[in-house]
């Protein structure tokens, strides 16, 4: 795989959001490694504390609609350094009970 430094993203060949170059990633390269919502961010991100795996959030998007039940219907994203991109996505995989896709 290889990495998009503007979009932060994994890749073969082209970046799939931008179009752009890409090239092989660093260790402390942040990449995105789930797109999710308030719930499980809330639930991911001890556990990444826990596994000592630092983690940061994207801006959200959506965050202005809600549903009738009055719940925000926002994405999260959340990026790992790629060194910590494999362990976090077998975390990722405890929370959704699955084999997680890549974002």
């Amino acid at each position: 795989m290889l990495y998009c430094p503007r979009c932060s993203l994994l890749a073969e060949g082209t970046c799939p959001q931008c179009g752009g170059k890409v090239r092989e990633p660093r260790e402390n390269d942040p990449v995105l490694f789930a797109r999710t919502d308030a719930l499980h961010a809330a639930m991911l991100e001890p556990l990444l504390e826990e596994e000592q795996i630092p983690s940061s959030r994207g801006a959200t998007v959506g965050a202005a609609f809600a549903m009738d039940g009055g719940m925000p219907m926002e994405e999260i994203r959340l990026y790992v350094p790629y060194g910590a991109y494999a362990r976090a996505l077998e975390l990722l995989e405890t929370i959704e009970g699955a084999p997680a896709d890549e974002p």
